[in-house]
Parts: structure tokens; C-alpha cells; sequence
């Protein structure tokens, strides 16, 4: 093709198309060889520049938030059975706690006919470790929770009647016992829980069996231990001790329940005939209290346990038979908050 004779070269349109363009880009059109009418029906001063439309910019999309995950009812939650692992070899546990990021779990173990003392741990439940305790011979340790210091735990040392023992970890994985005190002596520690800016002990005489005897300490940082002269009620044995934050609430083991504001003065509560029965432990929560045990038991030898109970309580002095469904025989033995 000879690009002589089309009058416009390829490199003229492309400078065209250029031109084109830019000006559209400015917002001026290109200038256009007017008729003389119009020439004379619109005058120059008077042509409005043609402008490009604003576009609003597109809004921005807001993520939606991430769901968080609904817990199970404990009804309806599914248990596995964690494997079997050497450290669980010749051990029994009796209680377990837990903190934001580890299980604390207590009790003994029977590699020896002495049953010392033994703490395992575990940062997510299915692999658990044994620790190194310090100063536990002959005697179990019986309970563990979790404060806002750390772990405290509290159990026996030696043959009995033994010593009272107590723990104390920030971390649960670091133990210290706290110093023997003269008190301790042929006593077991049946609970510990913080009321207020204290903590508190319970336990009774390990010379009776722990029976027809109150006993309680104080401390403030979970190491250094006092007795309190407890005053009121002091012919039963404690079984479990829990808090809110005002109340102390203490079942013992001839059904009767304890009450306390401030850990030295304690007094029976009155019980209604539902609520008749053995109570084994008890934990607390700014609701109330919950309590788990078994009620009357058959006098007839070789007879079954009497039934599974449990109860509740909003104020520590009125307590509700709570309804089994359906019906178990049996003790139980611990609760878990």
C-alpha cells in the first residue's frame, strides 16, 4: 500500500489519536471548524468546557467478624480416655486444677509401700509429666487449686497420725513446701480457699480420724501459714472447703454444713430433711456453691450404696436437693470448677 496517496501517514494518525486523548483527558474538547450560523448564534465567552464526571470511590467492605466457636453442654460433651503413658505408671490421682495455660493434677504414688506424695502436669491434657516433689514421704497429697498466686496443694507427710503438708507453685511446674508449723502436727488438711485478701485451711485431728475436730489456718501469700482460734461449732471434721467472694462454705462428713464471713467464725447451717445426705465436696462461684455426695445408706449388711446426691446453695445457708436423671448409686466424690 502506498501511504503517499492516503494523505494521513500512520505516524500522523497515531499522533492524532494522541491528541485525541490528552484532550479528552483535560477535559477540552477538540476544536471544531464551527458554520457561520453558529458562529453568530453562540458567542465565544459563552461555551462551557465540557467536564469528566466524578466517580466516588467504592466503598470499603467490612470483614465479617470471625464466629467464635460455641462450647459443648457438658451433657452432650464426648470423653476419650488420654493413652496410657509412663508417667502414670503405680500413680493415683486424687484431684486436678487448672490454670490458662496448664493442668495441675495431685495425689500418690505406690512404687513403694510409703504411697509418697506426687504431682503430674500437662499444658494441654493428653501429654503429662511427674514431677519432683519436695519433702513428701509416707503420705498423700489430697487437693490442688488454682489461685491468683499460682498452685497451692495440700496433703500428709509421714506414717500416721503424719503432718499436715502444704505446696505452693506460681508456674505449677516449680514447687516449694511451705514451712512446718507446730499446728501441723497429727492433722490432715481437707481443703484450702481464698476469701478476700486471705487464704484459708481446714482440716481436723488425724489422731480421731479426723473426727469431732475443726481446725483452720490463715495465710496471705500461700507459704507461711498461721492457726486461727476458730470459734463456734468445733465438734465436727471438715470434708470440703469452698469460697464465693464473700462466704466460706465447709461440708463435713456426719451431714452437716459450715458456714463462715470471715474464716474464724464458723456456724452450722440449717439444712432442709431433702437435702439429708453425706457431702463429700463442695465448690463455689459468685453464684453459689454446688455440692456433690450420696445420700442414706441402708442399714442391712452387703446392701447397695445409697444414692448419688448433689445440692446447691445461692447464699450458703439454704441448700436444694438438685435432681438426678437418671437416678445413680454411689459416691460422689469430687467436683471441678
Amino acid at each position: 500500500m502506498n501511504h503517499a496517496r492516503t494523505g494521513v501517514t500512520s505516524a500522523q494518525q497515531a499522533s492524532l489519536l494522541c491528541i485525541v486523548l490528552i484532550s479528552v483527558a483535560c477535559g477540552n474538547p477538540l476544536p471544531v471548524s464551527p458554520s457561520p450560523t453558529a458562529l453568530t448564534q453562540t458567542p465565544a465567552s459563552t461555551v462551557v468546557p465540557t467536564r469528566v464526571p466524578s466517580i466516588p470511590p467504592a466503598p470499603t467492605a467490612t470483614p465479617s467478624p470471625t464466629p467464635s466457636p460455641t462450647p459443648s453442654p457438658l451433657g452432650t460433651a464426648r470423653w476419650t480416655r488420654v493413652k496410657d503413658q509412663a508417667a502414670f505408671a503405680n500413680g493415683l490421682m486424687s484431684s486436678i486444677a487448672a490454670s490458662a495455660d496448664r493442668y495441675v493434677a495431685v495425689g500418690r504414688d505406690g512404687t513403694d509401700p510409703g504411697w509418697n506424695g506426687a504431682i503430674w502436669t500437662s499444658s494441654d491434657g493428653l501429654v503429662w509429666q511427674r514431677l519432683s516433689l519436695p519433702s513428701s514421704f509416707g503420705g498423700p497429697i489430697r487437693g490442688v487449686i488454682h489461685d491468683r498466686l499460682g498452685f497451692i496443694a495440700w496433703g500428709s507427710d509421714g506414717s500416721p497420725p503424719g503432718r499436715a503438708a502444704i505446696w505452693a507453685s506460681p508456674d505449677g511446674l516449680v514447687w516449694e513446701r511451705a514451712p512446718d508449723i507446730p499446728s501441723f502436727a497429727s492433722v490432715d488438711i481437707t481443703g484450702v480457699a481464698r476469701l478476700g485478701e486471705r487464704l484459708v485451711a481446714v482440716g481436723g485431728d488425724a489422731l480421731q480420724g479426723g473426727a469431732g475436730s475443726f481446725l483452720a489456718w490463715t495465710s496471705s501469700d500461700g507459704h507461711d501459714w498461721r492457726p486461727v482460734s476458730v470459734t463456734g461449732p468445733v465438734d465436727v471434721s471438715p470434708n470440703g472447703l469452698a469460697a464465693t467472694d464473700s462466704m466460706l462454705v465447709a461440708t463435713t462428713d456426719d451431714r452437716t454444713v459450715l458456714r463462715s464471713t470471715d474464716g474464724l467464725d464458723w456456724r452450722i447451717v440449717t439444712r432442709p430433711e431433702a437435702s439429708i445426705g453425706w457431702m463429700g465436696d463442695v465448690v463455689g462461684s459468685a453464684d453459689g456453691f454446688v455440692a456433690v455426695g450420696m445420700g442414706p445408706q441402708p442399714g442391712q449388711a452387703g446392701s447397695p450404696p445409697g444414692p448419688s446426691r448433689a445440692w446447691s446453695s445461692s447464699d450458703g445457708l439454704t441448700w436444694d436437693r438438685a435432681v438426678s436423671a437418671p437416678q445413680s448409686l454411689g459416691l460422689l466424690g469430687l467436683l471441678v470448677r
